[in-house]
């Protein structure tokens, strides 16, 4: 029994050790796990280890693309990786391709519709994230077409509107950049319109213009027109009067044009081409219009009379001269009207039209006087002769030339004095009297000189040319027309000169002698132009006054740019 029971003690201690020596290895174990969770802890706590982030991928917004343009992204704007890894990126579905980290769509024209893009990046360590965004094709406007003015056209007005037409395939609101001028380069002159028509204001006459648009639609598309051109009418309007006009008009410093005509009447003409008002004289009105410092209208009739008219229309005197009046009256500085009569008598007026003076020459003057800046009075006559007379009335001397003298005289910033004979001659006169030299045309001169900024003369000849001449009296250039010239020349800011012929053709020329445009007014241009400040040049035609837009801004600042020198016709050289 013992030895059985000792045999189960045995056995029972046996248990009892294993199950003990078991439950140690499991305490070793569970001990050993804590300890390597605590140290995981403490290294991952402290940074000595670091999990994987993932990249992000932020929204790429929807894209709209034009065709013929490129889309391009830059992937790195939009994706990053919170621990600092080198992202790569790749396509998973869409249209075009990724390079590195740029992904570009170039849509072909014709192309359309709206395309998904779903793009991966992936940070090498397995993270990876993915993003998708929509690409809309958006179509290009169309051309711009249908211009108006029409290409190539010409003789279009000079207050024309610029039009064009201009769709959109999707539909898109349109805007306008407008390029205009007469360079083949034009500027832009209006950007960011809505409208398919642009006024761009009162054009230059008998010039070129270039126009190209482009269109934009909402999305950024833009397609531009060809280059369009058309050239401008120099017409502005003309005002029919009863008769002839052989009267050069006048203009106030409101801009009224003042007019005579063999129809007996002065007339007053707003600046549009209506009329203020007229005023009847017993006979014909060939004499041009003078305007004083206070508005009064100065000018002579047919039927011997020097009429003072006020800016209002109404009489304020008239002075009786014993022959009819031709001439165009001068104001001299002290407000004294200096007018030739075919009685052969040039009178000094005084300004409330009593006679201070006359001078009698040999035969009836034609001539219109002019005033030197010290008061001396040049006037022509019928008699063959320039007078000079001083402001006392007293002869200081006389020039002959060989036939009538019914030019008027023009002034040098030298005192030099230019006139033209029926002999064909163009004088050049020292203010003593003595001959500087002349020169020769084919045919007699009816004409009035003008004078340049570089006192180069024009004048006309009924040989039918226009002639520049230098200061020493030698042709800068001769410049044909197809008639005879009675008209004075008038010279522009810009040095275009500006003058009529007998066919009825108004010219404008260059400064080197070449045609800038001509345009035929009517049966015959006897009057002579005046340049308005406004761009505008006045001159009779027939029976009418006609408005002409110019290319220059106003008269030439010269010594003498016009016939009687200013658009007032005041014939006298400024006092410095």
């Amino acid at each position: 029994m013992k030895s059985r029971n000792k045999t189960t003690e045995e056995v029972d201690l046996k248990i009892s050790t294993s199950t003990i020596a078991k439950g140690r290895g499991q305490m070793r174990y569970k001990v050993l796990f804590v300890i390597i969770l605590a140290v995981l802890t403490f290294l991952l706590s402290t940074g000595c280890i670091k999990l994987n982030a993932p990249p992000v991928f932020s929204d790429i917004p929807n894209q709209n693309v034009s065709e013929g343009d490129t889309l391009e992204l830059n992937l790195l704007d939009y994706a990053s990786d919170p621990d600092g890894d080198p992202l790569s990126f790749t396509l998973l579905s869409g249209v075009e391709t990724i390079t590195v980290s740029t992904y570009s769509y170039s849509p072909d024209y014709g192309a359309s519709g709206t395309y998904q893009v779903e793009i991966e990046t992936n940070d090498g360590r397995g993270g990876t994230a993915n993003d998708s965004f929509l690409i809309s094709i958006n179509h290009l406007p169309l051309e711009p077409y249908n211009p108006n003015p029409i290409n190539g056209a010409t003789d279009v007005s000079i207050n024309a509107t610029l039009s064009w037409n201009c769709n959109d395939p999707d539909g898109d609101i349109l805007t306008y950049d407008i390029y205009f001028g007469i360079n083949m380069t034009p500027p832009l002159i209006a950007s960011d319109i809505s409208d398919t028509t642009y006024n761009p204001g009162e054009l230059n006459g008998g010039e070129t213009y270039y126009l190209k648009v482009i269109a934009r639609d909402s999305h950024g598309g833009k397609k531009g027109s060809p280059l369009w051109s058309f050239k401008t009418t120099v017409f502005k309007w003309n005002f029919p009067t009863g008769y002839w006009i052989h009267s050069s008009p006048a203009i106030g410093n409101d801009g009224i044009i003042y007019i005579g005509s063999q129809d007996n009447y002065l007339y007053a003409i707003n600046p549009d081409g209506t009329v203020k008002w007229t005023f009847a004289t017993g006979d014909d009105v060939d004499s041009s219009p003078a305007i004083g410092v206070d508005g009064t209208i100065y000018v002579g009739s047919y039927d011997g009379y020097l009429y003072a008219i006020s800016p209002g229309g109404t009489q304020t005197w008239k002075f009786p001269a014993l022959g009819a009046i031709n001439s165009s009256p001068a104001i001299g500085v002290d407000g004294t009207i200096y007018v030739g009569s075919l009685d052969k008598n040039l009178y000094a007026i005084n300004s409330d039209g009593t006679k201070k003076w006359s001078f009698m020459t040999s035969a009836g003057i034609d001539s219109s006087p002019a005033i030197g800046v010290d008061g001396t009075i040049y006037v022509g006559s019928n008699d063959f002769k320039l007078y000079a007379i001083s402001p006392d009335g007293t002869m200081m001397w006389s020039f002959t030339t060989g036939n009538l003298v019914h030019s008027s005289p023009a002034i040098s910033s030298d005192g030099t004095i230019y006139v033209g004979s029926y002999d064909g001659k163009l004088y050049a006169i020292s203010p003593d009297g003595s001959m500087e030299w002349a020169f020769t045309t084919s045919g007699p001169i009816y004409s009035s000189p003008a004078i340049g900024t570089d006192d180069t003369v024009y004048i006309g000849s009924l040989d039918g040319k226009l002639y520049a001449i230098s200061p020493d009296g030698t042709a800068a250039w001769a410049f044909p027309t197809s008639a005879p010239i009675y008209s004075s020349p008038a010279i522009g800011a810009d040095s275009t000169i500006y003058v009529g012929n007998n066919d009825g053709i108004f010219y404008a020329v260059n400064s080197d002698g070449t045609e800038k445009w001509r345009y035929e007014l009517g049966p015959n241009v006897y009057s002579s132009p005046v340049v308005g400040n406004d761009s505008a040049i006045y001159v009779g035609s027939g029976y009418f006054l006609c408005a002409l837009k110019g290319n220059s801004s106003g008269p030439a600042n010269a010594p003498w740019p016009m016939f009687h020198r200013d658009a007032k016709h005041t014939g006298m050289v400024p006092i410095p």
